[in-house]
């Protein structure tokens, strides 16, 4: 990738994805704050992807996708939203879409999503190009369309689930597992914090979590809005104090 445009309202969420991106070899990010000044960007420039926020002030993400195909429609979008929005996803694939990443997202998810999309536009060069490797590519890319549509049922089943449950009760309850099939993970918690403890709520998979004091612990860190952290395979034990 040469180029690639980031637009979102959180400042958090373009630092980290600057990052990332550019890490994966990507020469140029460009960022933008809202759907305006992403479009303003797309027109007075090339851009080779793009990754949007659904939500945002003015421009929604959908509308700067609309209005970006009358000047660059050939220009891949990625999605990003949080999981609580996940039919917002699922019509963006629809409205066409490239792909989809759900907050907070890892190193991996962007670095699969960029190659996926690498992939897409080789092959439709492949096509059009008419280097005798027409067939193949189709075939190619109809797999790839399938695996999106295996994405869209299982989101579309994971909201379904979500609206038959008829109280937050219910929704707390079930969210671990549903997560942990949306990101295909074995184990999740929910944590709340109560007088000064990280406690478990609700596990999915097999966890040995418990009460701990929240002072001088991982989530002392992350416990306020927009603060995150990565924990890389060897790094310390979150439950472990230090």
């Amino acid at each position: 990738m040469h180029r690639v445009l980031i637009v979102d309202d959180e400042d958090v969420v373009r630092d980290v994805l600057s990052r990332m991106v550019k890490a994966l070899g990507t020469e140029e990010v460009d960022t933008a704050s809202d759907g305006t000044e992403g479009l303003e960007k797309i027109r007075n420039g090339s851009y080779d992807l793009v990754f949007t926020d659904l939500r945002m002030p003015g421009l929604s993400g959908f509308e700067l996708m609309k209005e970006a195909r009358s000047v660059s429609p050939a220009v891949p979008f990625v999605v990003v939203t949080a999981v609580s929005h996940l039919d917002a996803a699922i019509n963006a694939l629809r409205d066409g879409a490239s792909d989809f990443i759900t907050k907070p997202f890892k190193f991996e998810d962007i670095k699969k999503v960029i190659e996926r999309v690498t992939r897409e536009y080789n092959l439709m060069k492949s096509i059009n190009g008419g280097n005798g490797r027409g067939g193949e590519a189709v075939k190619i890319l109809n797999s790839e369309i399938f695996r999106k549509l295996q994405e869209i049922n299982s989101l579309f089943s994971l909201t379904t689930e979500i609206d038959e449950l008829k109280d937050n009760r219910m929704i707390l309850k079930s969210l671990p597992s549903m997560i942990a099939k949306l990101m295909k993970a074995n184990t999740v918690v929910l944590l709340t914090i109560e007088d000064d403890y990280v406690v478990p709520q609700v596990t999915f998979g097999s966890s040995t979590a418990s009460s701990i004091p929240l002072k001088g612990s991982l989530f002392e860190k992350i416990k306020k809005p927009g603060n995150f952290h990565l924990l890389e395979i060897g790094e310390q034990d979150p439950w472990r104090k230090g």
